[in-house]
């Protein structure tokens, strides 16, 4: 027996509570008028397998269809705490017409965002180094992020990290007739994921399994 299981475990994941956001910066990406601007991604598909005897043998993939993201609602701003966001939703549209649009992620043409795990390894901690392919418009970069893990209440884990990304490596940059004209080029992307109630105690019964 490897001592958990005999094969990296398909976690559940809380959609309702989990969360992504990506976040712009002052006079950066998604800079418009000034304000910063948050960008949610409400529902994804993911399939995250996880190994935590051997963590190197877990892996990840998330979908995020491009139709359903949003800008500056009121649950993308308790999302990134900013409490102070204003939201108008005449500008928000503006926005998310653009961004959906040929200037921008090329919704037509390009209907998803694809995030795809390279490798996992242990780094400091409970942190996990995930290196991973982000695809969109048409476009892969690699991306690196510090996972860090948590046990949360009622037997689930909560999986958080952050990475950042310049647009323009993406073939974004939208002309000074868009809505999207006062972007900059950087962007964070910020992730909050809640495993389903009983993660650990099903983990648990597996591994008993595993020893018979």
């Amino acid at each position: 027996s490897r001592g958990v299981f005999a094969e990296p475990v398909r976690l559940e994941l809380d959609q309702a509570k989990s969360f992504m956001i990506a976040v712009g910066h002052g006079g950066g990406v998604l800079g418009f008028f000034g304000q910063q601007h948050v960008i949610l991604a409400p529902r994804w598909f993911d399939n995250i397998r996880f190994d935590n005897a051997r963590v190197e043998s877990s892996n990840a993939e998330v979908i995020v269809p491009i139709e359903s993201l949003e800008v500056d609602t009121p649950e993308a701003a308790r999302s990134a705490g900013m409490k102070n966001l204003k939201w108008d939703p005449e500008t928000s549209k503006k926005i998310l017409e653009a961004l959906r649009g040929p200037d921008g992620l090329d919704m037509k043409d390009h209907p998803e965002i694809r995030f795809s795990s390279m490798s996992v390894q242990k780094s400091e901690g409970t942190q996990l180094l995930l290196k991973a392919n982000l695809s969109l418009r048409g476009t892969t970069r690699q991306v690196e992020t510090l996972v860090k893990i948590v046990s949360a209440e009622n037997e689930t884990l909560h999986f958080s990290g952050s990475f950042k990304i310049k647009l323009s490596d993406f073939g974004i940059r939208p002309p000074r007739s868009s809505p999207l004209s006062a972007m900059g080029d950087d962007c964070q992307v910020r992730y909050e994921l809640y495993t389903k109630p009983r993660t650990i105690v099903a983990w648990n019964e597996l591994h008993e399994k595993s020893r018979r």
